[in-house]
């Protein structure tokens, strides 16, 4: 029968994935003696130096996170690509293990990573499941240093999207950092003014990185169109010009009744004198190029004045 002590380590590892550290064993009152006589009778088997997993109890992903923070020392979290992943944002395994800390760490084990940074602190971690994370702001800022500017943007916008953390909080955090990738995560902020909306997906996402790249105007998002009893929903559009663009197609949708209600409505829409451009996912991925002139094109020149899109290229088979 377990003793007051290892009781006490039972219900601290049961709040931490079902691991402890010999500090925190020790607080318990086990004494080292004790510790060593569990270990060795197999009740805890050592998963990281002076990091103990209680006899029973599977290794998950979150376990093994909790146990890199333990080995890691007081004040440190899970960071980089793991915190983006346990903050659930989309593109993240839920299997890496990166933890940072200020503390003088060297793991020899390949199955998790270890940075050590000169500051984190509390205002920078955050709890998730239990187990301390960087913030979003930070996670975004620690991301910036070792994601491409394309990935890093994508994340950005989830973060702002999701409300794990603010432009103004982000910022702020840039603006008092020395970290490598401070200056590209500080420039896709400046592009993002106050009352930015962040996309809805990742299709959403690409079409405005296209517009911001080509410096177009920035369209309204959603923007619903009341004219003379119509009613509809555009993905995008520049109002004064009556210009809008379709991102969904056939493809996109559940069934063939949907894809004929939107070309319906699309027919009136130009018929009441809007210019409507139909853009695919493989048109913005495979065809940017293109997508930018078409865009270019009836934004300088609007359906009155006569000037027609350029022509598609063929789609590569």
């Amino acid at each position: 029968m377990a003793t007051g002590p290892e009781r006490e380590c039972h219900h601290l590892a049961a709040a931490q994935h079902g691991v402890l550290s010999h500090a925190q064993a020790i607080a318990c009152g086990m004494s080292r003696f004790a510790v060593s006589r569990r270990i060795a009778a197999g009740g805890w088997e050592v998963v990281l130096p002076r990091v103990y997993r209680l006899e029973g109890i599977r290794s998950t992903w979150l376990q093994s996170l909790v146990a890199a923070c333990l080995w890691a020392g007081l004040g440190s979290a899970v960071s980089h690509r793991a915190a983006a992943a346990l903050h659930g944002l989309p593109g993240f395994k839920r299997s890496v293990v990166e933890v940072s800390t200020t503390g003088n760490r060297k793991p020899a084990w390949d199955w998790f990573v270890c940075h050590r940074v000169i500051a984190l602190p509390p205002a920078h971690i955050d709890t998730v499941s239990g187990i301390p994370v960087t913030t979003g702001d930070r996670t975004l800022l620690d991301l910036a240093g070792v994601m491409d500017v394309a990935d890093l943007e994508r994340t950005l916008d989830e973060v702002l999207r999701r409300g794990l953390a603010s432009r103004p909080r982000i910022a702020w955090t840039v603006e008092h950092s020395r970290a490598p990738g401070r200056r590209v995560l500080r420039d896709l902020l400046e592009v993002r003014l106050p009352g930015y909306v962040p996309p809805h997906g990742e299709l959403e996402a690409v079409m405005m990185r296209l517009v911001s790249i080509a410096g177009l105007p920035v369209p309204v998002r959603e923007y619903e169109i009341r004219e003379d009893g119509f009613r509809g929903r555009a993905d995008f559009a520049w109002p004064d010009l009556r210009v809008a663009v379709e991102t969904d197609g056939f493809v996109w949708h559940s069934g063939r009744h949907e894809w004929q209600r939107d070309r319906a409505k699309r027919n009136l829409l130009t018929l009441r004198g809007w210019t409507i451009l139909q853009l695919t996912w493989e048109d913005l991925t495979e065809r940017p190029d293109w997508v930018l002139a078409s865009l270019s094109s009836v934004l300088r020149f609007p359906q009155q004045t006569g000037q027609e899109p350029p022509k598609c290229p063929q789609a590569r088979g």
